[in-house]
């Protein structure tokens, strides 16, 4: 049956009775709830190799909170629209403040690291986690990086990007953090740029952030300039989103919806080497595996989810 939801033309296929390996690794049932089957086939395109799976869930046999985030996964990531053209990283997810809330609830590490964040807002900066921060949370949260210098000798370059569900909770939160930061000893500044105020608010021995909010998007950066080159793409039409790069990888996925990945791998290979990649041993390579490394183009991952299963669907593009 899950097979039958694949493309029946490909190069290859696998399935796994997830259920029967997971208890003969010694999963217990309640460990493993709802879940059955997964598949996947690979499926040559002209522009690429496309991978589709498909893991199918019984619902009713999932906690609420499960269930919940399987609803909220299923949205159209729009964060791309937000990030500068030449970001070379970009995750977009959903349903994060849900995450949280359900690792509070379970008995678990994950539930201790909550119980500190929360104890930590509150005697620290007297910010209420359900009422200050997993509002900005409660929707859809993005990731873009465009510079990376793994040394630390120059910092990063890239947004965090936040959109409520409920526009209405951004401004009140963002004051609440900003006043709460302010007490106790931080600054912030202001300034205008087209129109939008960029406020960035420095912490003595922490360091600085930068925030603007436009459209309900709450655009953070570690710098101002940060700020400005994600509100820039957006209002000149050149975000990442916008490059052909993005747009013909997830053009080729059957279902471009929920939590997604983009590398770009061209980007990516020029940093090779703070990765501890020798980007000269590329010269030493066998001709046909130099040809290949330079039509790679990037990698696209989209994670949708419907009301009975989890689809996994991803695709290596080439030049």
């Amino acid at each position: 049956t899950t097979m039958a939801s694949l493309p029946a033309d490909n190069l290859a296929s696998i399935h796994v009775d997830v259920a029967a390996v997971a208890a003969a690794a010694g999963a217990a049932e309640e460990e493993i709830p709802g879940l059955s089957s997964f598949a996947a086939a690979l499926i040559a395109e002209e522009r690429g190799m496309r991978l589709a799976g498909r893991l199918p869930l019984e619902r009713d046999a999932l906690d609420a909170a499960a269930a919940a985030l399987l609803d909220e996964a299923g949205g159209e990531p729009t964060l791309a629209g937000w990030m500068p053209a030449d970001t070379k990283l970009e995750i977009v997810t959903f349903g994060v403040a849900d995450a949280i809330r359900a690792a509070e609830a379970d008995e678990s590490e994950a539930s201790s690291v909550v119980a500190q964040l929360r104890a930590g807002l509150g005697l620290g900066l007297g910010l209420d986690l359900d009422e200050d921060v997993l509002p900005l949370l409660d929707g859809e949260v993005g990731i873009a990086v465009s510079q990376l210098e793994l040394s630390g000798a120059v910092p990063p370059v890239g947004q965090v990007l936040l959109k409520p569900a409920d526009r209405a909770v951004v401004e009140g939160t963002l004051g609440r953090i900003r006043d709460a930061l302010e007490g106790r000893g931080a600054a912030v500044t202001t300034r205008e740029a087209g129109g939008t105020t960029v406020t960035t608010v420095e912490v003595p021995q922490a360091g600085a952030a930068s925030y603007a909010v436009v459209d309900g998007v709450v655009v953070i950066g570690l710098a101002p300039e940060h700020v400005l080159a994600a509100l820039e793409a957006r209002s000149a039409g050149e975000t990442l989103g916008e490059t052909e790069a993005y747009a013909t990888a997830f053009g080729l996925l059957e279902r471009h919806a929920g939590p997604e990945l983009f590398l770009d791998l061209q980007g990516l290979l020029g940093v090779a080497g703070q990765f501890g990649f020798d980007a000269g041993q590329l010269d030493a390579l066998p001709a046909d595996a130099r040809a290949i490394l330079e039509r790679v183009e990037a990698l696209a991952l989209a994670t949708p989810t419907s009301a009975d299963a989890v689809e996994i669907h991803a695709v290596l593009t080439v030049r």
